[in-house]
């Protein structure tokens, strides 16, 4: 299956995300306090035999950009 990137925005805060187009419904899958979304990348592959799955970095994790004020 192909994987997308994304990334999301809004003021300072930044999510990315990877997307594994397929049908209905949306599968979000979200990583421990230890991963980021990479730890998804074989399991959405399989999930997206049955619906579309999104995978996102948690904000201070990954991509996912937090800035404390």
């Amino acid at each position: 299956m192909r994987r997308e990137a994304m990334e999301f925005r809004a003021g300072e805060a930044r999510l990315a995300a990877d997307r594994w187009p397929g049908r209905d419904p949306t599968i979000v899958l979200l990583h421990s306090g230890v991963t980021d979304r990479r730890s998804w990348c074989g399991s959405a592959d399989l999930l997206a035999e049955a619906g579309t799955a999104v995978a996102y970095d948690r904000r201070g994790y990954g991509r996912g950009h937090w800035r404390w004020r």
